[in-house]
């Protein structure tokens, strides 16, 4: 059985504990967390075995799991941590999550419990896709996005990179979602985003949009989804 830690003590960090125990199919030795005050502690039964610098010394083939809700946060990480190639960082999901035909996912995203993915979707890496979401037909969902709990996305729905949906948020279908958007609890996204927008309500409507450039990964610098349109909506992303 691989062995495999959390990257994250808090709260995210005992849900993903919780995801991990579910699935029975790795060997669960602890947390990592960079709180000096957290070290050695016990929480939900786990200790906090280290900070980061316990990941960058292994020797072992190791699995990790990203319970990080920030998603600038969880890419700086992959940069530190992907220096040591004895670590790895896979998919993981709840056995409750009902996972339809055609869904790709690449590296290191959490589908975490009564997830509903449906047909024709494609994730890309390190996303977190909480509690209760429900992802439609032919979804893009790129990188480092972080779907807080209820979240629905309608069919040919596309979000870029970075992007933080908050609980309960709704986007309908063949709504594009760029860079860095942020949406407040409950909102209900029913146009276009463009990148580093904050917006909330229903309809949403903008809170603001920062001026200053995001520093990010030079891998995911000039990364963009865009999409054909057919007769049914949006279709393949394009590169």
């Amino acid at each position: 059985m691989e062995k495999i830690v959390i990257v994250g003590a808090g709260g995210l960090g005992k849900e993903v504990a919780f995801l991990v125990r579910r699935i029975e199919e790795y060997q669960l030795i602890g947390f990592i967390d960079e709180a000096v005050e957290k070290k050695g502690q016990t929480i939900v039964g786990l200790p906090v075995v280290g900070d980061l610098s316990y990941l960058q010394k292994v020797k072992y083939p190791l699995a990790v799991v990203l319970a990080i809700a920030d998603g600038e946060q969880r890419a700086r990480l992959v940069e530190t941590l992907r220096t040591n190639l004895h670590l790895s960082f896979p998919t993981i999901q709840d056995p409750s999550a009902l996972i339809g035909f055609n869904v790709t996912m690449g590296e290191g995203n959490i589908v975490m419990p009564q997830v509903t993915l449906t047909g024709d979707i494609q994730i890309q890496k390190f996303n977190i896709i909480n509690l209760k979401c429900a992802i439609g037909h032919d979804v893009q969902l790129g990188s480092y996005n972080t779907l807080f709990p209820n979240c629905l996305l309608a069919g040919y729905v596309g979000i870029n990179n970075y992007a933080a949906l908050g609980m309960g948020t709704q986007v309908i279908q063949n709504t594009q979602i760029a860079n860095y958007v942020i949406t407040g609890a409950g909102t209900v996204v029913i146009r276009d985003l463009k990148a580093k927008s904050k917006v909330v309500g229903v309809p949403a409507r903008a809170l603001h949009t920062s001026n200053e450039p995001p520093v990010i990964p030079d891998t995911l610098e000039n990364e963009k989804h865009t999409y054909n349109q057919t007769n049914t909506g949006r279709g393949e992303e394009k590169r």
